[in-house]
């Protein structure tokens, strides 16, 4: 399984070119980031969006068929509340 497992990362040194203004300012990497707790949620951001890269994997070719069902169930459940409750819709619309 783990052969057809790919994660393209950009490496961490990369910053593009439309992020440069808002890049950081030279910062010594010699200075420890133990306590800085945004280094903390960037490296738990990072180990969370690579869990579900890794896991969500089989499941990325039927998203659309997915999505599609998903859309279709959500009108035909619409549908389902408008018929069955229809005396509640007309007592709503009446007052």
């Amino acid at each position: 399984m783990t052969s057809r497992i790919n994660i393209n990362r950009v490496p961490q040194s990369y910053t593009p070119a439309y992020d440069a203004p808002r890049a950081r300012p030279y910062v010594d990497s010699s200075a420890s980031f133990q306590d800085d707790p945004v280094a903390k949620i960037r490296a738990f951001a990072t180990n969370v969006e690579d869990w579900i890269d890794i896991y969500s994997q089989p499941l990325r070719p039927h998203l659309p068929a997915i999505g599609r069902f998903l859309i279709v169930v959500t009108f035909l459940e619409d549908a389902l509340r408008i018929m069955t409750q229809w005396g509640d819709q007309l007592w709503y619309l009446q007052r």
